[in-house]
């Protein structure tokens, strides 16, 4: 590190950084429904605090383990989790698709 590169560093007060892991299904409605709040809730932070950094890493999670590893059609997920309401599989697929 040269005498240039110290000193900037010492000028440039270090923004604050908030770390957010998150652990999610994302083919579950209400996680995605989650996402989306947590993004209305960075974009209200940064208003209130605009220094701040905010890093958010997924992982996985399986809310449906035994679902087959081949995967499925969302529609035939969505009936079998909800006991085959066509009503409700399509609201979801509709939800997810906007």
């Amino acid at each position: 590190m040269n005498a240039k590169t110290f000193l900037s560093e010492l000028e440039e007060p270090k923004r604050p950084i908030v770390k957010i892991d998150i652990l999610s299904d994302n083919v579950w409605p209400s996680c995605f429904i989650g996402k989306r709040y947590i993004e209305r809730a960075i974009e209200n932070a940064k208003k209130t605090y605009p220094n701040t950094e905010f890093e958010v890493q997924w992982r996985p999670y399986f809310l449906k383990e035994d679902a087959p590893l081949e995967g499925m059609k969302l529609t035939d997920f969505y009936k079998m989790m909800f006991k085959d309401e066509e009503v409700v599989a399509q609201k979801m697929l509709a939800r997810k698709a906007s």
